[in-house]
């Protein structure tokens, strides 16, 4: 099987959704970037208010790591 690994983000306050977005694209890069070391692909789960594909699809084009996986 392939190395993967899961991240869950969870923020309690209320941000705008450009902010959001520049949040967890953000994270999901520092994480894609230390898991590339080790050959992971980062995978995402949609939850909670951060659930709408566009907003994900966003953060990960923002992100604009190859190891991550929407």
């Amino acid at each position: 099987g392939g190395k993967w690994l899961q991240l869950i983000l969870i923020r309690v306050v209320t941000v705008y959704k450009d902010l959001s977005i520049s949040y967890v694209s953000d994270a999901v890069a520092e994480v894609a970037d230390y898991a590339q070391q080790f050959g992971v692909d980062v995978l995402l789960e949609m939850h909670g208010q951060f659930n709408y594909w566009g907003y994900v699809l966003s953060a990960v084009e923002k992100a604009d790591r190859p190891n991550i996986v929407p």
